[in-house]
């Protein structure tokens, strides 16, 4: 009997501490709630591969610093954070290609426009203070917005162009800021780009659908590495200019010459095991990316 009295008082002892544990999750899940309902929604979202982790924070902080505008930063890949981030830093981890990372951050944003980034860049001051004062006035004007390109102290805007060889070439802006609904409406990044260059296809689809870009002259781009020609690094390294650079071509040009409608349809990802399999062309197997 004493055995007996003991066992029930054991099980309602287990059963009083799973209950307490479910009230705490549920109150947890409660406040995290109330949290995101008091956040302001973000206005942009910033998106891109995760590669160089020891980077985040200071990408972070170059938008941050002196900033009122809510944003938010979603970095897709295989290099999580090395220091803990704040709470409109999201980092997902995959290791699928970079295009098919910059598509699932894409699908994860909610910001009203969409800002492509890369990891080892950094913002001139007050840069999200003055994105939105355009964003702002222009609001009901079919417009995207592009930042310009500084390294060393010099700003260098031979390089704002789609073919760089070509002087009839239209201009593209670095950092593209467009609306994401436009984005996500007109088929999202093509799956056949590996790494760089979808940034340059989706400002071309912007000019198609009748929208004209605005480089803001007060917003530079500084990014750590360069290529030997001394254009950004993405436009310049072996992947880029042999995979991606003349896919971008060979959608846009005919002839050797600008085309204002794209020479194909965009190829969308799927959403079967978009976290884990690289869809469309991929160049090589490689530890880095399956």
């Amino acid at each position: 009997m004493h055995l007996n009295r003991k066992k029930t008082s054991n099980n309602k002892n287990k059963y009083e501490l799973k209950t307490q544990i479910n009230i705490i999750n549920e109150v947890d899940k409660n406040l995290n709630n109330l949290i995101n309902i008091c956040k302001p929604k973000p206005i942009f979202s910033f998106i891109g591969p995760a590669i160089r982790s020891r980077l985040y924070k200071r990408f972070y902080n170059s938008l941050s610093s002196g900033n009122d505008i809510p944003f938010e930063i979603i970095f897709v890949g295989y290099s999580p954070p090395e220091e803990e981030m704040p709470s409109n830093f999201q980092y997902i981890f995959s290791k699928v290609k970079p295009s098919q990372c910059i598509e699932i951050a894409l699908r994860k944003a909610v910001g009203d426009f969409i800002v492509f980034a890369v990891d080892d860049e950094t913002f001139s001051d007050d840069y999200l203070n003055i994105l939105e004062s355009h964003v702002s006035k222009y609001k009901n004007d079919p417009i995207f917005f592009g930042s310009r390109y500084k390294y060393g102290g010099r700003i260098i805007d031979r390089i704002l162009k789609f073919d760089l060889s070509d002087k009839t070439s239209p201009k593209l802006g670095l950092a593209a800021c467009v609306k994401r609904n436009l984005l996500i409406d007109s088929g999202g990044i093509d799956k056949r780009f590996i790494s760089g260059a979808c940034d340059m296809d989706v400002q071309m689809r912007m000019y198609e659908m009748g929208n004209e870009l605005m480089i803001i002259p007060e917003l530079f781009i500084d990014e750590d590495i360069v290529g030997s020609d001394g254009y950004p690094f993405r436009r310049s390294f072996s992947l880029s200019g042999k995979y991606d650079l003349p896919l971008a071509y060979s959608l846009w040009k005919i002839n050797g010459q600008m085309s204002n409608k794209r020479l194909s349809s965009v190829q969308s990802f799927l959403d079967k095991d978009i976290l884990i399999i690289s869809q469309g062309r991929n160049c090589y197997s490689s530890d880095r990316w399956v």
